[in-house]
């Protein structure tokens, strides 16, 4: 393979958080006429932070035991046409350590691949794939506008590289040669800490070349062996526990949702070999993004969405035993908050977006949010 983009390192600052308990000036608002509740098996509120950005709801929020890294987002509403926006997205990464009360901030600012900002640096991204490379070790890939980076956070020693992922090739559908971009591209991590990207996104259809980090951190494409048997974007990848990854749907950018379409290719990656293996068609379409309640399964079966595939068998069975879904029968009275994450020790973490704006900033080109996005942890109260 050959190697094209070296690393970039990133300033990193920590910042000091102020958590506080539900009273102060800090303290979530609540309505007047809304009590919250206070059975035995209620919750209470112990902490809330704010950060500096709106996020979507759920939007790349990788929880790591009592870590929560949130990639992605926006700072600001556009003007006007949504493509108005890009410079409205987040430049930064947050980790919020739960246990420390601390919020570590990370530069995630990288090149657009959109025609508008082609090459432009410092733009922000939205909805990165997040995964976990290492303890403390994550990678951050994707997003939109069209992001052509790709980022390796360090949280053991506070640093984070940057790596560009565009590169002109030709893909398996004769399309000439274009931009390769990393939005909509399926990531998965490899057994020696390393990652692998799969089904780019050139911006309308998807790519066949399959994008590796080797030990070297440097990025490298592989072109002549494994590509994938149908080039598209979107791919979901999922690491199985022999170490090979499991590639199922995407896109092409056709209208074809039949057997044998992008959104129904399944396939099995050995990275060892570098080869790749067509196996059997994942039941429905597929193309909009991993399940986060999809996991590997240690007797030879990996859930994906609401199937599982039975790897030794080469064939897919309705349902999935080990599909995660957050559920509570808990919801904070008199907050507008979203269920996130329940950390190892119980505690759920909510979080509450709010779209007033102020009017519009020529920095930002956009409307800058008047504030960030609110993050509420509630506990157990102890009977």
């Amino acid at each position: 393979m050959a190697q094209y983009k070296t690393s970039l390192s990133l300033l990193v600052t920590v910042l000091a958080l102020s958590a506080c308990g539900g009273g102060g000036d800090s303290s979530p608002i609540q309505t007047s006429d809304v009590t919250p509740t206070t059975t035995p098996a209620s919750y209470r509120l112990a902490e809330t932070y704010q950060l500096p950005y709106k996020y979507h709801i759920g939007n790349s929020v990788f929880v790591d035991g009592n870590k929560l890294l949130f990639a992605g987002g926006e700072s600001g509403e556009p003007n006007g046409a949504r493509h108005d926006g890009h410079p409205a997205y987040a430049t930064s990464a947050y980790i919020l350590d739960l246990d420390t009360d601390t919020l570590t901030e990370y530069q995630t600012k990288g090149k657009s691949g959109h025609a508008m900002s082609s090459g432009a640096i410092a733009s922000g991204i939205d909805e990165p794939k997040v995964i976990k490379l290492a303890p403390n070790k994550y990678a951050i890939t994707g997003g939109f506008q069209y992001t052509t980076t790709a980022f390796v956070l360090d949280h053991n020693n506070k640093s984070i590289q940057s790596y560009d992922t565009d590169i002109q090739v030709t893909d398996n559908s004769g399309l000439n040669t274009t931009s390769f971009f990393a939005d909509s591209a399926g990531v998965a991590a490899l057994d020696n800490g390393d990652f692998a990207l799969f089904g780019f996104n050139n911006g309308l259809f998807g790519m066949d070349t399959i994008a590796r980090f080797d030990a070297n951190n440097s990025l490298s494409f592989s072109q002549a062996n494994a590509v994938l048997t149908k080039a598209r974007g979107k791919a979901d990848a999922y690491a199985l526990t022999d170490g090979r990854i499991l590639l199922v749907g995407g896109w092409d950018g056709s209208a074809d949702l039949s057997e044998g379409s992008a959104t129904r290719r399944a396939e099995i990656y050995d990275p060892a070999a570098d080869t790749i293996q067509r196996v059997a068609d994942y039941p429905i379409p597929k193309f909009q993004g991993q399940h986060s309640g999809s996991s590997p399964i240690s007797d030879g079966k990996v859930c994906v969405g609401e199937y599982t595939y039975l790897i030794a068998e080469d064939r897919w069975e309705k349902g999935c035993e080990a599909t995660q879904t957050l559920q509570t029968d808990f919801h904070p009275d008199g907050y507008k908050a979203m269920l996130i994450a329940e950390t190892t020790d119980g505690r759920l973490v909510y979080q509450e977006i709010t779209s007033e704006t102020d009017p519009y900033d020529d920095a930002c080109k956009c409307k800058p949010y008047k504030t960030g996005t609110e993050v509420y942890v509630f506990e157990k109260n102890k009977s």
